[in-house]
């Protein structure tokens, strides 16, 4: 089945981890504006809260739903693809090398396939980026693991892989390996009920 007409989270709620994200990037003061990779772009709500911020926003997603749902808010500068983030050759096709400030993934290696296929996938993603730029991620997606069925065009979740699950060790020793430099932050969000999230920058020395 083409991928082109499937949905996901084009209609959801915003995480509060992204929402937490994105709130620290459109808050972060910029000398020049960044190039942003967003790795599951869901509902959008990164690319139009940051829609004047930023040099180049790519958004990639599995699901064509979230796709058109980017692709029609017309934003210049973004550009949307249909790509899944463990196809290591697809990616290295499709981004340039030394060109990306910021990448968000909430959920880093909360779908990967095999540990292989996530640690080439973090290579990408270091080599992506340019000097001094960043990978943004939640503590609470690194808690998090599932797994996606498609039923009749919807992904569906179900059981995660606990090898999935991402303890803070594990990424200091993915850093340390990588030659980035780790902070932790925490972010705030909502109004009424207030609700904290741990975030992870990982910087390319």
């Amino acid at each position: 089945m083409s991928l082109k007409n499937t949905s996901y989270w084009e209609n959801k709620d915003v995480t509060s981890e992204e929402k937490a994200i994105f709130k620290y990037l459109k808050k972060k003061k910029f000398l020049k504006k960044p190039n942003v990779l967003h790795v599951g772009i869901g509902n959008s709500h990164g690319l139009i809260n940051l829609k004047n911020k930023f040099n180049s926003f790519i958004g990639l997603t599995i699901a064509g739903l979230e796709k058109n749902k980017a692709d029609k808010l017309n934003i210049d500068s973004n550009n949307n693809y249909l790509i899944d983030k463990h196809d290591a050759d697809a990616m290295a096709s499709l981004i340039r090398s030394d060109s990306i400030d910021y990448i968000i993934d909430i959920n880093l290696k909360s779908f990967s396939p095999s540990n292989d296929l996530f640690e080439l996938m973090i290579k990408n993603y270091v080599n992506f980026l340019k000097r001094g730029g960043s990978i943004l991620t939640s503590d609470s997606g690194m808690k998090w693991t599932t797994s996606l069925s498609l039923k009749e065009g919807v992904f569906e979740q179900g059981q995660g892989n606990n090898s999935n699950l991402l303890s803070k060790d594990e990424l200091y020793t993915i850093a340390y390996n990588n030659n980035l430099k780790v902070e932790t932050f925490t972010f705030s969000i909502g109004l009424i009920k207030r609700k904290k999230e741990i975030l992870y920058k990982l910087t390319k020395s």
